[in-house]
Formats: structure tokens, C-alpha cells, sequence
């Protein structure tokens, strides 16, 4: 009977253990899954800022001024998303 017990404590163990591993690369998939996505909003921000200053640049017909504007529209457009 004392066997049976101690398998059994055995394989409760085992179990955690595993559940533990489990719970762990979760954690790290997760973590990187957010890393990425922070870096995909860096991108995103940047990628409109430079379409805003491109834009402002054209329509105030080649005025570094209407670049910022349009940069600085564009980095706030990104910010709202």
C-alpha cells in the first residue's frame, strides 16, 4: 500500500512539474509575442511620421515648415491607432 502512495505522489509531482514547464515557455512566447509588437508600433510610428513630413513637404510646395507639420500630423495620427 505504501507504493501505491508513493507512485502516485510520484506521478503528482511529475505532473506539476511539467505543468510548470508548460506555464514557463507560455511566459516566454507571450513575452516575445509583446516585444514584437511593441517594435511593429515603433515601425508604425515612424513609417507615418515620414509619410506626414513627405506629404506636408509636397503640399506646402517644398517647404521644409510644411514637412514638420506633416510629420508631426503624422506621428499624432499614429499615436491615436
Amino acid at each position: 500500500m505504501g507504493y501505491g502512495l508513493l507512485q502516485a505522489g510520484m506521478e503528482n509531482r511529475d505532473q506539476a512539474m511539467n505543468a510548470m514547464s508548460q506555464v514557463a515557455q507560455m511566459d516566454k512566447q507571450r513575452t516575445a509575442t509583446n516585444d514584437a509588437m511593441k517594435q511593429q508600433k515603433k515601425a508604425s510610428a515612424v513609417s507615418s511620421a515620414a509619410s506626414g513630413a513627405a506629404m506636408g513637404f509636397m503640399m506646402s510646395g517644398g517647404n521644409p515648415i510644411g514637412a514638420l507639420i506633416g510629420g508631426g500630423i503624422g506621428l499624432l495620427g499614429s499615436s491615436m491607432l
